[in-house]
């Protein structure tokens, strides 16, 4: 069976996780990791941080060494840093922007 090119079927961007409707949105949290080294890092990052629930996007930057997390009220910046250092990085917050 073949899918059209609409909106619906169309892959988001590497690095950004669409949650489900679900959940909260609208709380950012920007996270300084440290010990990534290589993209397989930042996939293992982002995908750790994409199985809390909660979490609607992730975006990691290698370069710059951030994780910038979108996610619900419920969700705190003390457990996505304890995620990170589950999946054995280390994650700091560095803003928290509640808008």
């Amino acid at each position: 069976m073949r899918h059209s090119a609409s909106p619906s079927n169309v892959e988001p961007p590497t690095g950004v996780f669409l949650g489900p409707a679900c959940y909260g949105r609208g709380v950012k949290t920007e996270l300084r990791i440290t010990g990534m080294t290589c993209k397989n890092c930042v996939r293992h990052v982002e995908s750790a941080l994409r199985k809390r629930p909660g979490v609607a996007q992730v975006a990691v930057d290698l370069e710059r060494g951030l994780a910038v997390v979108e996610h619900g009220d419920e969700v705190t910046a003390s457990a996505l840093c304890e995620v990170v250092a589950d999946a054995g990085y280390q994650g700091v917050p560095s803003l928290v922007d509640p808008t």
